[in-house]
């Protein structure tokens, strides 16, 4: 694909798309969900799941990989338990057992393809559960005391705060749990006097609007609930630069873009793009230092869009996202014979799905069923907030289904609030015309064993070293692989389930000098994803005692799976 020079518009405004189309034909993306039974769990009990690899742009299964890979892992990122799913057009299930050493606390639940380890880890599925531990005493130190120091992040519209143009800016405030907080705030110059005044809507999330002055220094404060006060930085403000602003109406979206005369340039390029594919691109010429784009809402995809602007040189200079919500979402309603049961009696239960219109639709399910009881939890993940919403959002987004289920003027405006701080991309322009060799090619076929053969004096990589992968079984399989010039050995195992021990070794008729070293298929990349905090209460003990009865009973009567 050639690149067109930034002399006729049209072709340029073309080329951007073409490009974002291109790269996504390189860079296929998966997105993991997984429904878990239950959001608390027992050492001792079982963790079922059923899994989803769907096409990130399209939200429909996608049939690339054929193996996936969960992990529970512990406040410091470290894996307590790890297992492999088969997916079979892009669904998978499974479960793990929860060990009794496992401490009391709350946990991360991953889960990508090795595909995905291309990418960054804040890609990959991730939720909370909580797991209680009732046959260890709870640690009796006491917790460290809080701090009253936020978190406050400022986020102008677009990306830039410039001299003299307005900007609507974004705020959020969390404490040390991650949770928004209440408070006030202010932005004074140098001389003290208060030039902007911002509080939060919901969830510690806010908006105001702020024009900086040439010359003038800046301070952000904030009073917290305690009516004590905190300063803060406020994020650089440019000299020269662009400025965005995006006005909802009805139909339509108003995209103003806002210069210095002296550094706007000709005309500013605008490319919308939902799930990374493509909605509306368009070229507009400056006037008195303004540039305004109008986006019918019905040109856009449901969920995150991104709106980027491009300068004459198609250089990014501002972007942000917008939410449409969803106009088609599936509709369940679950029937059942009877009001009342006795105990061990079966319940028939008829599940319907359908779209808002009524229309009937063929819909794969899962279901769990668990006692809701008095011990707190997380709010369960929801497939359909998380592709929507959370999968397409930078960090950990408080109370997701609130933008669901309410709705009115204050929920659009909270939405949108939090389009502004959570900003979100699954690609950088400036790396969308290179050419990327990526380290993980997807698991089409089974999994992939790598590693290295290595000199076993001296630990230096071995080329061009035959070696052989067995799997002693009923059904015995034998696999091949050379090693390169860095001595990385591959082998893609077939029809590989359950668990299996596996041998690798060279010729040793030949070559008896090496040694084997086999990496781990697991992801070693930390994603930004927080963990609440957690805290045992002695309330909790008799409903910990009839799961815990229940637990035991169940682990000593049912036949053990093979």
């Amino acid at each position: 694909m050639s690149l067109l020079t930034p002399t006729f518009g049209v072709g340029q405004s073309k080329s951007l798309s073409q490009r974002l189309v291109q790269h996504n034909q390189q860079a296929v993306q998966e997105k993991v969900f997984v429904h878990l039974d239950r959001p608390l769990y027992l050492v001792g009990e079982t963790m079922w799941f059923k899994t989803f690899c769907l096409d990130a742009s399209l939200h429909t299964p996608l049939d690339m990989s054929k193996v996936a890979y969960l992990e529970v892992l512990d406040r410091d990122h470290n894996p307590v338990l790890q297992t492999k799913i088969a997916l079979d057009g892009g669904k998978g299930f499974g479960s793990v057992f929860i060990p009794p050493f496992i401490p009391s606390g709350q946990y991360s639940v991953r889960s990508y393809t090795h595909w995905m380890k291309n990418f960054s880890p804040d890609f990959y599925f991730e939720t909370t559960i909580s797991i209680v531990n009732p046959f260890s005493k709870p640690s009796l130190s006491s917790p460290p005391k809080p701090t009253l120091a936020y978190d406050l992040q400022l986020f102008p519209e677009g990306g830039n705060l410039v001299q003299g143009l307005e900007s609507n800016v974004a705020i959020r405030a969390v404490g040390q749990d991650g949770k928004g907080i209440k408070f006030k705030g202010s932005i004074v110059n140098q001389q003290n006097d208060t030039v902007a005044h911002f509080e939060p809507l919901k969830f510690g999330i806010g908006t105001f609007s702020f024009t900086p002055k040439e010359g003038e220094a800046y301070r952000v404060l904030l009073q917290d609930a305690k009516r004590q006060w905190f300063t803060y930085t406020l994020p650089t403000v440019k000299t020269q630069g662009y400025v965005m602003q995006v006005k909802e109406s009805t139909l339509a979206l108003e995209v103003t873009v806002s210069a210095h005369t002296q550094t706007s340039g000709s005309e500013v390029y605008l490319l919308s793009h939902t799930k990374s594919v493509p909605k509306v691109t368009e070229k507009k010429a400056f006037t008195s230092g303004k540039a305004s784009f109008t986006l019918p809402k019905s040109a856009l995809g449901d969920g995150v869009t991104a709106i980027t602007i491009f300068d004459a040189n198609q250089k990014p200079v501002c972007e942000r996202l917008y939410f449409k919500r969803p106009t088609q979402s599936l509709m369940l309603t679950a029937q059942y014979d009877k009001k009342q049961y006795n105990t061990r009696e079966k319940i028939n239960l008829e599940l319907t799905s359908s779209l808002k219109s009524n229309t009937p639709i063929v819909a794969d399910l899962s279901v769990s069923v668990f006692l809701v009881d008095s011990l707190p939890t997380e709010d369960p993940l929801l497939i359909d907030t998380y592709l929507a919403l959370t999968s397409d959002l930078k960090g950990t987004v408080e109370s997701p289904s609130y933008y669901f289920i309410n709705s009115g003027q204050e929920v659009d405006q909270a939405l949108d609030n939090l389009m502004l701080t959570h900003g979100w991309r699954r690609f950088n322009w400036e790396d969308i015309d290179k050419k990327v060799i990526y380290n993980y090619l997807p698991e089409q076929g089974g999994h992939f064993v790598s590693g290295k053969v290595v000199h076993a004096q001296t630990g230096l990589p071995a080329p061009y070293v035959a070696t052989y992968l067995a799997a002693p079984s009923n059904r015995p399989q034998l696999f091949v692989s050379r090693s390169d010039t860095a001595g990385r050995i591959s082998y893609e195992v077939k029809h590989f389930f359950g668990p299996k021990e596996i041998i690798v070794q060279t010729n040793t008729q030949y070559d008896s000098t090496y040694r084997i070293e086999i990496n781990s298929p697991f992801s070693d990349k930390i994603s930004s994803y927080s963990l609440p905090p957690f805290a045992f209460d002695a309330s909790w003990k008799n409903h910990l005692l009839t799961r815990s009865i229940n637990m035991q009973a169940q682990n000593a009567f049912l036949p053990k799976s093979a």
